[in-house]
């Protein structure tokens, strides 16, 4: 499949993104592929599996994997990037992945493939924060809502990120968790708050007494609306830092994985049938991205979900005219035929005559 939709829309295959989610099980008695986890659709009360999804630019998924469901993100990382060498012929690749992938052995291994990067890091965990946080100069402004700051550091480019609006929501965010944990310390004390991250980040503990530390607010303040990525490609910090952005696709295909094409919940329970029902729904993501390049080149306006609706709406019936059974169909519905004359066929003619009858 890979080979020929590379040959169908000259799919662009030197930049791949990855990201993962998780899918959780109704029902007991499962295979061991689903596990307790960290869930991303917040029901840590139930078993689930870990997917990882690999698209090109163009927005194509090109593969998935299943991994069983208590599988940290960057173990699964490593495993993608085994596959993606062995079972693809792309020999020059830069792998674009989130901030949760990246650990400093998962990054040798891809630099010992041969293989670049784009990834995000977790600033506030980093050992180069105070670094990127202290380059010098203003922002330079790369689209609205992105401008950067860049610095090389031991051999990979490092691009600080900063983004206006989200300063701004962080700054409001902290100020209302501020204005709460004031409130509690007057009206009950310590208790209870130093086990809460959200209150004890901001907190000095004296003792029996607690307070707001505001030398700790203000360390906070400086990371409102930024983030880091890092990378070892000839790409500009520009370039890298737009084609990070462009991990939104993913996202939106997870979502669209399990909200238009069913893939949550799920009730099966043995392994094989876990992996068969995961399987149809990224062929149909496949198809529906496929679809959704098609009306992008066509310069079609509507999205692939208004159109798939309108082609739901087509309805075939069966009737007899004078002793003869002939297939009719419904007239179009919006813009059902845009699907049709984005991907170059004909469409079904109001009644289906025998040649027709025999294709279908």
């Amino acid at each position: 499949m890979f080979g020929h939709l590379t040959d169908l829309l000259s799919l662009d295959v030197d930049l791949v993104f990855y990201d993962t989610t998780s899918s959780y099980f109704e029902g007991d008695d499962l295979d061991d592929l689903a596990q307790f986890g960290y869930s991303k659709d917040n029901r840590q009360d139930r078993k689930q599996v870990v997917i990882g999804l690999l698209m090109t630019r163009q927005g194509i998924p090109v593969a998935h994997q299943v991994f069983p469901g208590n599988l940290h993100d960057s173990k699964s990382f490593e495993l993608v990037i085994n596959d993606l060498k062995k079972r693809f012929s792309v020999q020059k690749v830069i792998l674009v992945g989130d901030r949760g992938m990246v650990s400093e052995a998962n990054l040798k291994h891809l630099r010992t493939l041969g293989m670049d990067y784009v990834v995000g890091v977790k600033l506030r965990k980093s050992r180069c924060a105070q670094e990127l946080l202290s380059i010098r100069g203003r922002f330079e402004k790369v689209r609205q809502n992105l401008e950067i700051k860049a610095k090389e550091i031991q051999g990979d480019t490092y691009v600080l990120c900063y983004n206006p609006e989200a300063a701004l929501r962080d700054e409001a965010c902290r100020q209302a968790v501020l204005e709460k944990l004031q409130t509690k310390l007057e009206q009950a004390g310590p208790s209870g708050l130093v086990k809460n991250r959200a209150y004890s980040k901001y907190l000095t503990i004296e003792k029996a007494s607690a307070r707001i530390d505001e030398q700790k607010v203000t360390e906070d303040a400086k990371f409102d609306g930024k983030y880091a990525i890092r990378t070892n490609a000839a790409l500009s910090p520009e370039e890298a830092a737009l084609v990070y952005k462009e991990l939104w696709r993913v996202e939106q295909a997870f979502r669209n994985l399990k909200t238009d094409l069913d893939l949550r919940p799920m009730y099966h329970r043995r392994e094989s049938r876990i992996r068969g029902h995961i399987m149809i729904c990224f062929l149909a993501l496949v198809m529906e991205s496929y679809l959704g390049f098609k009306l992008r080149q066509s310069r079609y306006q509507k999205s692939v979900k208004d159109v798939l609706h309108d082609v739901g709406q087509m309805k075939a019936s069966l009737i007899r005219v004078e002793g003869q059974e002939q297939i009719v169909r419904s007239e179009w519905h919006g813009d059902a035929n845009a699907a049709f004359v984005a991907i170059g066929t004909q469409a079904l003619p109001c009644i289906l005559n025998e040649a027709w009858q025999s294709e279908m």
